[in-house]
């Protein structure tokens, strides 16, 4: 029991769906990461990008953000349906507000816009030089009407939208191992838990 404890709380994750859990990216805690049990990839959170173009977050991709690319629709596609939101509209509303929720909300403001949208790898075929943007949530709070759609919109590549992330995917690469320190920190803490749970009621 103390072992399990103890790596639920090393490790930082945080179950979202059956198929996608929320991680950490680079510290512990920041939540940043959204992983899909299914295909084993890791889709980073959408607000880390957001208000960057995609010329910006390309010239990154062997910096900032080393290991990731750009999701192609048919890997959003993929994403949506492991999150349930399948189909693309109207979206079930549990499971798109959760999804927009974990991936990273870009938009929201009360009564109209709950969105998390990020601009993908895929050009636009009816819009040439312009790159597609996939978005999950609601653009029409009053009526409570949710949707999924990988080819939700559609940006030039050299400029930035401030309500846009870019939609980045990596291998799963598991999270490092702490330190024994850190085991030793957190195995005194749980401790007196430990102790009360053994303690057995005396005798009348």
């Amino acid at each position: 029991m103390v072992s399990s404890v103890a790596l639920g709380l090393a490790v930082g994750v945080v179950p979202a769906h059956a198929d996608i859990v929320v991680t950490d990216w680079k510290t512990q805690g920041d939540g940043l990461l959204l992983w899909d049990t299914q295909t084993n990839l890791q889709w980073l959170n959408l607000t880390v990008t957001q208000g960057q173009s995609f010329d910006a977050v390309t010239s990154q991709l062997g910096s900032a953000y080393q290991g990731f690319k750009f999701a192609t629709t048919d890997a959003v596609w993929t994403l949506f349906a492991h999150a349930e939101v399948s189909p693309s509209y109207p979206a079930p509303k549990a499971a798109a507000q959760a999804l927009a929720t974990q991936w990273g909300t870009t938009l929201s403001t009360p009564g109209n816009y709950f969105v998390a949208a990020g601009i993908i790898a895929d050009e636009n075929p009816y819009m040439p030089g312009y790159q597609l943007v996939a978005g999950v949530g609601s653009v029409d709070l009053g009526n409570d009407v949710w949707f999924a759609n990988a080819t939700f919109g559609a940006q030039l590549p050299d400029q930035p939208l401030a309500w846009f992330g870019s939609a980045l995917v990596r291998d799963y690469v598991p999270l490092p191992v702490p330190e024994a320190s850190t085991w030793s920190l957190m195995l005194l803490g749980l401790l007196p838990v430990v102790l009360r749970s053994r303690r057995r009621p005396q005798a009348a």
